[in-house]
């Protein structure tokens, strides 16, 4: 019986272990096609709407080099780019879809990076893309339509 007993503990603390809480947090499974008033549309951006989700982001070799993040509240947002193993861009938009402000991030940096004002939404692209598809400053997503991630 005490064999049983220890044998238990050394299969099930293992399995608790191996499904913790961070584990078990599904990968991002959602993305959106972005619609903007230009009339451009990023298609099958992931989502990140949940606190674990935006939490980790693009972090520790995430899945391609963009994502939206989106908050039920507006308030100021920081990012940091710690093992992010690109260098991206974010950009912030407040409640009514304006881009008020895109910031460069360096890859793997801890420098933190914030928003100037109350975002709801960010959206990190890679470096330069922000200028390369002409979403400037007041370009407004105007639609997003989000399903699962194909």
């Amino acid at each position: 019986m005490k064999y049983a007993a220890i044998l238990s503990v050394l299969i099930i603390v293992p399995a608790l272990a191996f499904f913790s809480v961070e584990r078990m947090q599904a990968p991002i499974s959602r993305a959106c096609d972005l619609h903007f008033s230009s009339g451009l549309v990023l298609y099958s951006i992931p989502l990140a709407d949940n606190p674990a989700r935006i939490r980790r982001g693009l972090s520790g070799g995430g899945r391609g080099d963009s994502m939206l993040f989106y908050w039920r509240n507006e308030d100021i947002r920081t990012f940091s780019m710690k093992n992010t193993p690109v260098n991206l861009s974010v950009g912030f938009f407040d409640k009514d879809g304006f881009l008020f402000q895109v910031a460069d991030m360096e890859a793997g940096s801890s420098k933190r990076y914030g928003s100037n004002a109350s975002a709801k939404y960010a959206l990190e692209l890679a470096t330069g893309q922000f200028q390369a598809k002409g979403l400037e400053l007041g370009s407004r997503l105007i639609r997003k339509e989000c399903g699962l991630l194909q």
